[in-house]
């Protein structure tokens, strides 16, 4: 007898929360070209409510719907930013179908079939041909040279290097800080043949042709660059092996491989994953039960399949998102932040390198810290801290200490005009 058909199931829901909100579903044994195709999968999300995803299929084309029953139309704002994304994942790769973005608008919009319904969705044409190519194009391909025309090269990752190849056109495209370093001279042009390597650059290009001053702080992924390209190594593209080509240059200095490499993901498919911040993690807070090391390991030893694409460090992410002038990006890693922290580790992050450059992550740490104020003012962490600014051994201290108590003190009165009024 023929194998009774799967039906689909939905095995992973995450839900990234604050001023900004990512839904992202993970289903399993899903023929979008079943000309039947008429599934409701039920999930847990932030309101009150019954949340579900619908997937049909009808002559060819299917629709995609999030629902909520009792969320009102444009009760979530009236000028809303919405963004829909289809991937194809396999292989432990996920490939965008498509991509749809809706402008300042009404969310929940209205229902064009049941106009009293609030419904978020979309449609979209379903081939086989589109999955097939899907498929092939599913493939990670930024350690292959063709069809690329960028070399991102990484000298001080892991012990021998490593390498992104991509397109110009897409990081320039992506990307502001990209575009102009590329129609500049800090993007170094090399020309290869089977013989030798040729530069075409000026004499300022070939000195200063890294993507950024390098790095002043430390970077949690430098630790997962060990992990993922030592062990086992990563091999580079043999580049003398290969026949005359032309080609652009950036020398990274300023960010960790994985952390970019997973920056181009988001870039390409809209999927990127966090890891914990190292101030929640042993040996730097005590209540923690794993080290970040641990954490990286885990993922590491899990299905592919299980992890389209690797986590990284949340603080790294801003960073480079910061650099490349990713606003969109930038909004994602601050809208986690205050999910990501904990009593224990508020302290370090109030004090460190980020909150000390960065006025908009210094702000949501300091948010954190006044809201929960008794829990993280009692932390050990927290008084070990207290005592190294005592003896002067925390630089930036002052100025982020002045805007805390600011922040602190605005807080209770507005607290306290609020007990007033009632």
């Amino acid at each position: 007898m023929p194998d009774e058909p799967k039906k689909p199931r939905l095995r992973k829901t995450s839900i990234d929360g604050g001023f900004d909100w990512t839904f992202r579903f993970e289903i399993d044994d899903l023929d979008l070209t079943d000309p039947k195709l008429d599934v409701y999968l039920g999930f847990d999300g932030p309101l009150a409510g019954s949340w579900d995803i619908e997937i049909k299929s009808k002559d060819a084309v299917a629709t995609i719907g999030l629902n909520h029953d009792t969320l009102a139309i444009g009760q979530l704002g009236q000028r809303v930013r919405v963004q829909l994304t289809v991937c194809w994942v396999a292989q432990g790769r996920s490939t965008p179908l498509l991509k749809d973005e809706f402008e300042e608008e009404p969310f929940p919009y209205r229902d064009s079939d049941e106009p009293n319904k609030a419904y978020c969705g979309l449609s979209f044409s379903v081939t086989q041909e589109g999955l097939d190519k899907a498929e092939k194009s599913s493939q990670d391909t930024s350690n292959v040279l063709v069809p690329h025309d960028v070399r991102l090269s990484f000298p001080h990752a892991g012990t021998a290097g490593a390498e992104i190849w991509t397109t110009s056109s897409f990081l320039a495209n992506s990307s502001p800080y990209l575009s102009d370093l590329l129609s500049s001279d800090f993007a170094e042009s090399l020309t290869l043949n089977s013989k030798k390597r040729r530069r075409r650059s000026s004499p300022a290009a070939t000195a200063a042709r890294a993507d950024a001053p390098p790095k002043d702080h430390a970077d949690s992924d430098d630790e997962t660059d060990e992990l993922v390209l030592d062990t086992p190594a990563r091999p580079l593209v043999d580049l003398e092996q290969l026949p005359e080509l032309t080609y652009r240059q950036i020398t990274v200095v300023s960010s960790a491989y994985t952390t970019y490499r997973a920056v181009i993901r988001w870039l390409e498919t809209g999927y990127i994953a966090f890891l914990p911040l190292a101030s929640t993690c042993k040996p730097r807070d005590p209540s923690a039960q794993r080290t970040r090391r641990d954490e990286v390991e885990a993922t590491l030893k899990s299905d592919p399949e299980e992890t389209p694409a690797l986590p990284v460090s949340l603080k790294s992410t801003y960073r480079l998102a910061h650099l490349l002038q990713l606003d969109r990006l930038e909004q994602i890693c601050l809208a986690q932040l205050p999910l990501s922290l904990t009593h224990h580790g508020a302290a370090p992050e109030l004090f460190d390198n980020a909150s000390v450059l960065y006025d908009e992550w210094r702000k949501v740490v300091i948010d954190y810290v006044v809201e929960n104020w008794n829990e993280v003012t009692s932390t050990t962490t927290w008084v070990e801290l207290d005592e190294r600014i005592e003896r002067d051994e925390v630089p930036g201290a002052a100025p982020i200490l002045r805007k805390l108590m600011k922040a602190r003190d605005g807080a209770t009165q507005a607290s306290s005009a609020k007990k007033g009024a009632e």
